[in-house]
């Protein structure tokens, strides 16, 4: 039967470190979280969260970040490893793989750029280009080869 607690997002994916594995952190899912197995959200956030822990630099924010989900991932005890794959000054990219502890095999795959405020020019607010409204583009039905 699943949970139906009253779900806190922040306590849901804290992480901890595993001693004697650098760059590995444990994270207990609740069930709570879960449809047929917890949503992609919640495990992205706790991957997004060790990152966080790992990095350790609170003047660094999250920019973007993506995630390939290889595979369900149940509710439960998960571990991810945490590898930075560069550290500059204004800029830090990451790669985090989630996984149960309680099933073989990827769970899920975060690559996530974490960068410094800094002057210069905002992209953020920048207006959409026009294009055509999709009934009047053109549908492209199989991958070019």
């Amino acid at each position: 039967m699943m949970d139906r607690s009253p779900s806190d997002l922040l306590a849901d994916t804290a992480v901890t470190p595993v001693p004697g594995h650098a760059g590995r952190y444990a994270v207990e899912i609740p069930d709570r979280w879960s449809f047929l197995f917890p949503s992609g959200g919640v495990l992205t956030s706790a991957a997004l969260r060790a990152i966080s822990a790992e990095v350790a630099d609170p003047e660094l924010s999250l920019l973007s970040s993506t995630t390939v989900f290889a595979q369900a991932v149940p509710a439960g005890p998960c571990e991810v490893d945490v590898r930075v794959i560069r550290r500059g000054r204004a800029a830090t990219q990451v790669h985090a793989s989630l996984r149960s502890c309680e099933r073989e095999g990827p769970g899920l795959e975060v690559l996530a750029v974490l960068a410094r405020d800094r002057e210069g020019p905002d992209f953020v607010d920048r207006a959409m280009p026009e294009v055509a409204a999709p009934v009047d583009s053109r549908v492209r039905r199989r991958m070019p080869r």
